[in-house]
């Protein structure tokens, strides 16, 4: 004896249309059933390609008709990424989904579309989501931390809040953060509380965040925890070298005004003369 099986989009098929039928009247049933086989068509609108992005998509099959009702209609909507099954987030009476396109892929998505005679109509069409790298956003308190940036020890004591985001992979529960000091793992996960500031007796330390998207893209950036400068010493040289200046200033005044002082006049013996006579 032979067995058949029926695939599960089958049986979901049988399960969503004994539903509808449970609904109505036997009656109503028949005579829609005599009276209309045309089925309805749907209409969606999808891009060939779209970069990866938080952002979900909006796809609306609301323009889908029936072309001898005015009923509503019924929207069953699948969207598949290779053989996997894809949720989506149904809006309103379900002719429009929001589909998420935080990961790359060439998805298929499909709409059917029902009217009250269970005619159906399907169409089908396939987007690809680019692959991108995550774009990395990170602070230390209210501090920025980008490429090359320099961190000093905060005057508000400790803990200090650390954290990262990928501003084009949503929120930080799709993405992993690794932080490095130097070739050393310091810390797992993209938010933490700092108790201890990280350089300790050292002048500066570099560190590497490293975050990775949830299709295994990565960026990475890096910035440098640093002491604070000597301002001490920094005051002592500035004013050794105002002293120094003032010096060379009056010196300089002193010899330029030498040159040009007015010798005394010293009558000579002639003149005396003439002014005695």
């Amino acid at each position: 004896m032979t067995q058949r099986y029926r695939t599960s989009s089958s049986i979901s098929t049988l399960v969503f249309v004994a539903l509808i039928t449970s609904h109505l009247p036997l009656a109503v049933i028949g005579e829609e059933a005599e009276s209309d086989t045309i089925p309805p068509v749907p209409i969606f609108h999808l891009p060939e390609q779209q970069n990866e992005n938080s952002n979900p998509l909006l796809i609306d099959g609301s323009l889908s008709y029936d072309p001898d009702s005015d009923h509503d209609l019924t929207y069953v909507w699948s969207v598949m990424l290779g053989t996997e099954n894809i949720d989506v987030g149904i809006i309103g009476n379900g002719s429009k989904i929001n589909f998420t396109t935080d990961r790359a892929g060439s998805f298929s998505i499909r709409l059917t579309v029902y009217d009250n005679s269970l005619n159906s109509a399907s169409l089908e069409k396939r987007i690809r989501v680019i692959d991108s790298n995550p774009i990395i956003e990170a602070k230390l308190g209210d501090l920025p931390i980008t490429h090359d940036t320099i961190v000093f020890e905060p005057d508000e004591l400790g803990p200090w809040e650390i954290v990262a985001y990928a501003t084009n992979s949503g929120d930080e529960d799709r993405i992993v953060c690794e932080w490095y000091m130097e070739t050393e793992i310091w810390l797992m996960g993209c938010k933490h509380m700092i108790l201890e500031w990280p350089l300790g007796d050292r002048e500066q330390r570099l560190a590497t965040l490293i975050v990775i998207d949830n299709d295994g893209s990565q960026s990475t950036t890096q910035f440098t925890f640093k002491q604070h400068e000597n301002t001490s010493e920094d005051t002592f040289v500035f004013l050794l070298l105002s002293i120094l200046t003032l010096l060379i200033v009056a010196f300089l005044y002193n010899s330029r005004r030498s040159k040009f002082d007015i010798p005394k006049w010293t009558p000579n013996s002639i003149e005396t003369d003439h002014i005695l006579k």
